[in-house]
């Protein structure tokens, strides 16, 4: 079943990129994660930590849903010949973000001093110990708009190597995603980042390759990170057994992190939730947003309390997108769902080939898209509302705002 889906995944690929010209596209992007990590989970990590195997019935569960996807990419392409020819001339967006320069960085220092002040908020309430996952308030929301905005601060920088404090802002805002520690945040950062210099500087394939072995490197240094060199400022000193200990820990999690969401499916797609605890869940950020606008209370939690075997010994809560949307909604809605998601991001993305728009939005959308192998991210409100937050930058950048 590998074979026929590994084939089936390339021959697709190889249509799509002669529509698109390129790999950095909704579809590639998906469809190969998903092939290197079920070719990674059944031939490797089922004999290294005897982790269950994806089996046949869910590869053709998950290649139902890819094949949505796939035809959802070709009806935006033929829609979008009726517009003209496929281009993406970034000299334009450039000039765009000159242009606009000063209201990038006004909203992108804002949001970096709304973090920092998100930051002692949350050690003061929670702890140094207990940062992960535990931002709250205005000022988290707001610094959400420095995070959003670094590819465009890359840029501003690399225009203007001299003005060193960019970069110092830059590096700034990343030291404060790793102190939070949140996993999904970071790795999604940097592929936004990648990405968007990626499309921005027309970097070719091979390159492209590249990158997508340094997101793999900068995803394992992550948990390094996380797991080794984090625990020995937070103990102190320096003791090798414990190292090694954490060392071996970080290997095994790294590899439970990549792949228990997609061993999951084996449950997730045949064991479905009462509709009206499900279907909640897929709308849980508008839903949230409604409840705090009219103090309502009873916010919906999007985490399963019931965890899925992927082996003798460990369980997971995490599914990924397709396999999540049919657990909570059941098949038709997740159908409709999906369709609508990939929907949303096509238009954006056959908008950025045809008219050299939006290349910041699309870029985070296809790193969301890039981790929708791990979960849901739509029923996360970071990302949601970050997705939400770009689509009003890239209107601003376009409107004659003076600051």
């Amino acid at each position: 079943m590998i074979g026929f889906y590994a084939i089936v995944i390339v021959l697709s690929n190889w249509l799509q990129y002669k529509m698109f010209k390129t790999f950095l596209n909704p579809y590639a992007l998906i469809s190969f994660v998903y092939l290197f990590l079920i070719i990674i989970n059944n031939y490797i990590a089922v004999n290294l930590y005897g982790f269950y195997k994806v089996e046949d019935i869910t590869i053709l569960y998950l290649l139902f849903f890819l094949f949505i996807v796939f035809l959802i990419g070709i009806l935006f392409y033929i829609f979008s010949k009726k517009s003209g020819t496929i281009r993406l001339d970034t000299r334009e967006y450039k000039l765009l973000i000159s242009n606009r320069k000063r209201l990038i960085l006004v909203l992108f220092y804002i949001g970096l001093i709304a973090k920092y002040v998100s930051l002692f908020q949350t050690i003061r309430t929670y702890g140094l110990d207990n940062l992960k996952g535990n931002a709250y308030g205005i000022f988290a929301h707001i610094g959400s708009f420095a995070t959003i905005l670094l590819p465009f601060v890359l840029i501003i920088y690399l225009q203007n190597k001299w003005k060193l404090y960019h970069l110092f802002g830059f590096i700034l805002v990343l030291t404060n995603i790793l102190i939070f520690g949140g996993k999904y945040v970071i790795l999604i950062t940097m592929v936004h980042i990648i990405v968007f210099y990626a499309l921005i500087n027309k970097v070719p394939t091979k390159k492209i390759i590249k990158y997508g072995f340094l997101i793999v490197l900068l995803s394992f240094s992550v948990f390094i990170v996380n797991y080794v060199i984090r625990p020995i400022f937070e103990m102190g000193y320096y003791n090798n057994n414990i190292i090694v200990g954490n060392l071996k820990f970080a290997f095994k999690h790294f590899f439970y992190y990549l792949l228990s969401p997609v061993i999951a499916m084996n449950d997730y797609f045949v064991n479905i939730l009462d509709s009206s605890q499900g279907i909640p869940i897929l709308f849980t950020v508008p839903i949230n947003i409604f409840k705090a606008i009219f103090r309502l209370g009873n916010y919906i939690m999007p985490i399963y309390s019931e965890t899925v075997p992927i082996s003798y010994d460990l369980g997971t809560n995490v599914a990924g997108l397709f396999s999540e949307a049919v657990h909570t909604g059941g098949w038709v809605i997740a159908i409709v769902y999906v369709s609508s998601f990939f929907s949303f991001v096509y238009y954006f993305y056959l908008k950025m080939l045809n008219y050299s728009r939006n290349i910041s939005l699309v870029s985070y959308l296809l790193g969301v898209v890039m981790f929708l192998f791990f979960c849901n991210f739509i029923t996360v409100s970071g990302v949601f509302l970050n997705i939400i937050y770009l689509t009003f930058i890239e209107i601003m950048l376009r409107k004659k705002i003076v600051i």
